[in-house]
Formats: structure tokens, C-alpha cells, sequence
């Protein structure tokens, strides 16, 4: 929607603004007219759009990029079929590996845009577990706890959790729903996890 359009590209503004940067012209093609004075006005920047038919050719080439490193993602891990969980991770995933390292045609040759906006470092601890690996996701707060409930829950692995504190963001294979932990333990996958995976993208269609 018009709303969500706005509130993303506004994010960005602002995260940009935090780096030092300031936005004078952002270039779109005419689908986003409809939002040509909320730039203008609340943001006190310049639109440029694309005659009828064109495209950005940043973007489309980014685009195609996202899409380039999603198939490899999706085509490296078992599955056939992915929950929607997972399908949203690869774009997500696929933009944070590209801002992880210095672009070749960047503003740097050292520092990539994940240092230069972020002002964030790349841990290799957090970056070590391959997308889609199983994991048992370990749940902290019963360590200190004397019961016969499980200390881990079987997941797919999905993602760092990009914060201070750091931990990761997997799925639960039981449920499909998104959990985050500070510690997982990667663990070869087996044909029944595969199946339990399937099982969830076909209880979605």
C-alpha cells in the first residue's frame, strides 16, 4: 500500500540522515506518483521519474541481483518447497550478504555499506551457519530450571539476529512461527526434517 511505501522509504531516509548522509533526489519510475509530494514536502527531496515504460536501471539491476542470490540460496538447501516464513528470509538475506561487503563499484574499496550506514563490523560467529542449516535452538531460561522440559526445540536456521546482544532468528519446525535464540547448535539434517519442512509450505497452499 501508499502507507507502507511511504513508511519503508522513510526509514531509509532517516537511516541514511543518522550515517551523515543527506538525500537530495531519489529516482523512481511513475508507479510512485502517487507519493511525488510526501518526497517533495516531508522529506525535501527531489524526485526524478522515468518516462512511461522505463525502469531505474540501479534498481532493476539490484532486482536481478536479489533474485540471483535467492536462487542460489533456494537451490543449495533441500527443500522443495519452502514456508512463506522462509521464502521471505531469501530477499532479506540476499540484501544483507550484498551490504556486508565493500560494493565493486562503491563509494570504498574497505568498507562495505553495512559499515559505512550501520556503522556495524561483521562477526564471523554470526555469520558462520549456512541459511536453511538444522539447528536445535537453545533455550536459555530453563538452564537454571530442575524440570523434564526440553532445553531445545528443533529449527531451521534463518538469520542472525541483527542486535547488541546478538542470537539468531530460526523457525520452529513444529509450529513454522519465527523464534530467536541466543545460541543454536547446527546438526547434519535428516530426510524426516526435510519432510516436516514440506509438510509446513503444503499446510500453507
Amino acid at each position: 500500500t501508499t502507507d507502507e511505501v511511504k513508511s519503508i522509504i522513510k526509514e531509509m531516509y532517516y537511516k541514511l540522515k543518522r550515517a551523515g548522509f543527506k538525500v537530495t533526489l531519489i529516482k523512481c519510475d511513475g508507479a510512485f506518483r502517487s507519493i511525488e509530494t510526501f518526497i517533495n514536502e516531508d522529506l525535501e527531496s527531489e524526485v526524478n521519474f522515468c518516462n512511461p515504460g522505463e525502469h531505474v536501471p540501479q534498481a532493476e539491476r539490484n532486482i536481478r541481483t536479489l533474485k540471483d542470490r535467492s536462487r542460489i540460496i533456494y537451490h543449495q538447501c533441500p527443500f522443495n518447497r519452502l514456508p512463506r516464513v522462509m521464502v521471505l528470509t531469501l530477499g532479506e538475506v540476499g540484501a544483507d550478504d550484498m551490504n556486508m561487503y565493500p560494493a565493486k563499484n562503491g563509494v570504498s574499496r574497505q568498507y562495505s555499506p553495512r559499515n559505512i550506514v550501520d556503522k556495524k563490523e561483521i562477526d564471523y560467529d554470526m555469520i558462520k551457519i549456512p541459511k536453511f542449516s538444522y539447528v536445535l535452538a537453545h533455550d536459555d531460561s530453563l538452564n537454571t530450571k530442575n524440570t523434564m522440559k526440553e532445553r531445545a526445540i528443533d529449527a531451521i536456521y534463518l538469520q542472525p539476529n541483527d542486535n547488541r546482544q546478538g542470537g539468531h532468528i530460526c523457525m520452529n519446525l513444529n509450529t513454522g512461527q519465527l523464534i530467536r535464540r541466543k545460541y543454536v547448535t547446527k546438526i547434519p539434517i535428516t530426510p524426516s526434517v526435510i519432510r516436516q519442512v514440506h509438510d509446513l509450505a503444503l499446510a500453507e497452499d
